[in-house]
């Protein structure tokens, strides 16, 4: 992580960063504090100390302003300050004098009551969240009465679960051993709704599970929704490198104490394993592990909510459904066992359930990694386009939920409704060429094949 987050380079940018200024942002929904990291970061900016859950916070930090020269910073030298994992364990601190089951009345799993409070890897108040694991289910690759095809009947669309379709997704997402994930940022609805297509840090994250191999780059998308140059930066042997047309080839390794380049997926290095998912499906579990996780989310009541799919015809010519999916901010304790537990967090839950379901693998987020890249506090609103024929995400768009209190009022300072886009994509291997610095890099971006998004 940067221990000089207020530090910017010498000068402006470093010759040769061929992109990185983000349009000037129209007004935010409210100020996002703390100056900017890093030129052109999409990294969060720094805590604020009377509220250590912004550290999760992964928001696009406003750019200087002025120029029409983009400049991309090296985002590798960027990260989520690492006394966020102190800060989960710390701020929440709870006592658990009584393991009996509560709850009114619902199904429970004897060894989940047990487990909460314990201090056990798989312990979900590890997360800051006092919820016990119930019940492990196990989810099909196919919700019951569906058939995957390339073009369901709007019969057999209209007849199937919305909840369990999500759950076939996650499953058979979580356990897809190589994922390869097209990301892009837009920190604020009025950026989102002004800029788009155009994204200056349009990233790709590409993992082999298996070998801990990685494709980490980063480049950008013009106006018309298009890369008319190849120049990218891209992490090669634990190093940044940059390709820029204006240079006519790959630049040298360049370090500092920002570039984290080095420590991309080792374990334990959880600032430089961000950005590894969507923030909500893992990868390359078993399949076990992946019920695991799935029955976690399953048993927390409100936290997902699936509307019922809809046919949605892409302009590539091919056939998706259109699934929306709300993660909603829920009470971090278990009603009926505030007696038990205290956290001192006057806020409610959303995307940290994620890691307290994740707990439930006995594997460790910073370790495997496993990423959310919001604040825990925040919830997150999902429309999904999936392939019929393999029940597997191919794009969504995400809009992050702002916080609320305990008495379900916004929190609103600080916070904004960022919007990201994900392309998807399954290989049976990584993409050798993209590990390397060598020829003309190409990068395997995907025009949205759908009209602009907005969410409500």
């Amino acid at each position: 992580m940067s221990h000089d987050p207020g530090q910017g380079y010498p000068g402006g940018p470093r010759p040769g960063q061929p992109y990185g200024q983000q349009p000037q942002y129209g007004p935010p929904s409210g100020p996002i504090p703390g100056p900017q990291s890093h030129p052109g970061q999409h990294w969060p900016p720094p805590p604020r100390p009377e509220n250590p859950w912004d550290q999760y916070r992964a928001q696009q930090a406003p750019p200087p302003g002025g120029g029409n020269k983009r400049k991309l910073g090296l985002m590798f030298g960027i990260g989520i300050p690492i006394i966020a994992v102190i800060v989960l364990v710390v701020v929440l601190v709870a006592r658990a004098p009584d393991r009996s089951p509560g709850g009114g009345g619902e199904t429970v799993n004897a060894a989940g009551e047990k487990d909460l409070g314990s201090g056990s890897p798989t312990d979900p108040a590890g997360a800051g969240v006092y919820w016990p694991a119930g019940p492990l289910k196990q989810y099909p690759a196919a919700p019951q009465g569906f058939t995957p095809g390339a073009a369901p009947s709007d019969e057999a669309i209209a007849a199937v679960d919305p909840r369990q379709l999500y759950w076939s997704m996650l499953k058979n997402q979580s356990t897809k051993t190589v994922t390869d994930y097209i990301h892009q940022t837009w920190r604020t609805p009025y950026d989102y709704k002004t800029n788009y297509p155009a994204n200056s840090l349009t990233s790709r994250v590409a993992v082999d599970y298996q070998s801990r191999k990685f494709i980490d780059e980063f480049t950008a998308v013009e106006a018309d929704g298009s890369r008319k140059k190849p120049d990218l930066i891209r992490c090669v042997d634990n190093a940044t490198r940059s390709y820029s047309d204006y240079f006519h080839g790959w630049q040298p390794p360049k370090q500092d104490s920002r570039d984290k380049c080095a420590n991309r997926m080792q374990p334990g290095k959880f600032v430089d394993n961000s950005y590894t998912s969507d923030g909500v499906a893992a990868g390359g579990l078993s399949q076990e592990d992946a019920d695991k996780f799935i029955s976690y989310l399953d048993g927390i009541p409100g936290l997902f909510t699936m509307a019922k799919p809809t046919k949605a015809q892409g302009k590539d010519g091919k056939t998706y459904l259109q699934l929306d999916v709300t993660l909603a901010p829920q009470p971090l304790v278990k009603p009926g066992r505030e007696k038990e537990f205290h956290p001192s967090l006057d806020r409610k839950m959303g995307v940290g359930f994620l890691e307290a379901a994740f707990r439930q693998t006995g594997k460790k987020p910073g370790d495997y990694p496993y990423s959310i890249d919001i604040g825990a506090t925040e919830g997150r609103q999902m429309r999904y386009f999936i392939d019929p024929a393999t029940l597997l995400p191919a794009y969504s768009v995400t809009m992050t939920i702002i916080p609320q209190f305990l008495d379900g009022r916004q929190v609103g300072e600080g916070f904004s409704n960022a919007y990201s886009l994900f392309e998807y994509s399954f290989p049976q291997q990584l993409e050798e060429a993209a590990m390397k610095a060598e020829g003309v890099p190409t990068f395997p971006f995907r025009p949205f094949p759908f009209d602009q998004v907005i969410l409500k």
